[in-house]
């Protein structure tokens, strides 16, 4: 009987364990992700097509984010950090640019919407574990 709690101790342990090696995973994907799409619109010229898709990749990095969050795949301290980024107006107002020009038929990035248009109804950060988006 003991060995039988131990075994089932040690399977929930080992799967916990599983599942926080995959949320770190997540995690350094999307920093990967995040930096390569920075230095790619570093290096393009602000006004040319290619310019404009890494707008769309970045865009495409936050709906990604809010769908693997919602799934509870990624670190909850690290979403929070992640997604602490839109408590700025600066970024809430380059993201809404991005929106327009990237997407103007409002038809792609349902979650990043949704967010965005709770925290402009609240007008004030909220915290994710009641974010529309995710």
């Amino acid at each position: 009987m003991l060995t039988a709690v131990l075994g089932v101790c040690f399977v929930g342990w080992q799967l916990g364990e599983q599942r926080r090696a995959m949320r770190a995973e997540f995690g350094n994907l999307y920093i990967q992700r995040y930096w390569s799409i920075d230095d790619d619109l570093m290096l393009a010229d602000k006004n040319s097509p290619v310019h404009a898709q890494h707008r769309h990749r970045y865009l495409r990095l936050f709906e990604d984010e809010f769908d693997v969050a919602s799934l509870g795949f990624l670190d909850k301290k690290q979403w929070r950090a992640w997604h602490s980024v839109l408590d700025s107006h600066k970024m809430l107002a380059r993201l809404e640019d991005d929106l327009a020009v990237c997407n103007p038929d409002g038809d792609e990035f349902d979650r990043l919407r949704s967010c965005l248009a709770q925290r402009k109804r609240e007008d004030e950060p909220h915290d994710v574990s009641r974010c529309l988006g995710a």
